[in-house]
């Protein structure tokens, strides 16, 4: 799944506190510039929430000009899954990108880019079965770019696994029951961003457990190697990313 077609909430974050209001059947959401939750004073955009069977309807807003900024569909008022056709919108009205995400699965499976012109820009298409997975872009005059990059992740060097070993390598998993936390399972979500040169910052805990639990996570993502940085639109971007980590304290026999 590359990161440019996911949806802008999803690359924001999820869990995280929120400004909401209900009017009626529509739940109310405020986000900044970049797509974190804030308050209505604050908001850069404004998303309406409207239930429709097994999902919501969102459709979002600048709040500015209070020009439509993109149409889709999501199992929640999280974001945290995007399904079937999802349109972004430049604010001068002309079709910014069109994608489609498979339903039950919120897998990107073909999406479109366009210029503000209205010309074409990208077409990815997503490999299935025998079917590679396609990236082709396009100058403003429709000549094709070589080697182009519709989107990609920020992942860490060698990959998920890597990453994984080096968060169990780091953590001092016993931080919880040293500080006295209670018996239980404690999930600890941490965000940062991946900036363009692949260096890791503002790394901040979402969730609030204390007992050290969430000074520890920040501290080793803080301290991560290099990551390898997310391309959108054949250029090298800065990207959010999300970590939950769990810390269990077992009850003393």
């Amino acid at each position: 799944m590359t990161s440019f077609f996911r949806y802008c909430f999803i690359t924001s974050l999820c869990g995280i506190s929120f400004a909401a209001k209900a009017q009626q059947n529509t739940i109310v959401k405020y986000y900044d510039s970049s797509w974190v939750a804030t308050t209505q004073d604050s908001a850069f955009y404004v998303t309406n929430f409207v239930k429709k069977a097994d999902r919501y309807e969102c459709t979002s807003y600048w709040i500015k000009s209070n020009k439509l900024n993109c149409i889709s569909f999501t199992n929640d008022t999280l974001f945290s899954k995007v399904t079937g056709l999802l349109r972004r919108y430049y604010e001068n009205g002309h079709l910014k990108d069109s994608s489609f995400y498979a339903n039950p699965t919120g897998e990107l499976t073909n999406s479109y880019r366009y210029y503000e012109s209205g010309k074409i820009w990208a077409h990815y298409i997503a490999g299935e079965g025998n079917r590679k997975e396609s990236q082709e872009g396009y100058a403003e005059d429709g000549k094709p770019i070589k080697n182009f990059i519709v989107g990609r992740e920020a992942t860490f060097e060698g990959g998920m696994p890597v990453w994984i070993r080096y968060l169990q390598k780091n953590l001092k998993s016993e931080t919880a029951e040293k500080n006295g936390a209670r018996a239980g399972t404690y999930q600890v979500i941490v965000r940062f961003i991946v900036n363009k040169n692949g260096t890791i910052s503002d790394v901040r805990a979402e969730t609030k457990w204390g007992f050290g639990m969430e000074q520890e996570v920040v501290r080793v993502i803080k301290n991560s190697p290099k990551w390898i940085p997310a391309i959108e639109m054949n250029e090298k971007i800065n990207a959010y990313r999300r970590q939950p980590l769990t810390f269990v304290v077992e009850e003393n026999k």
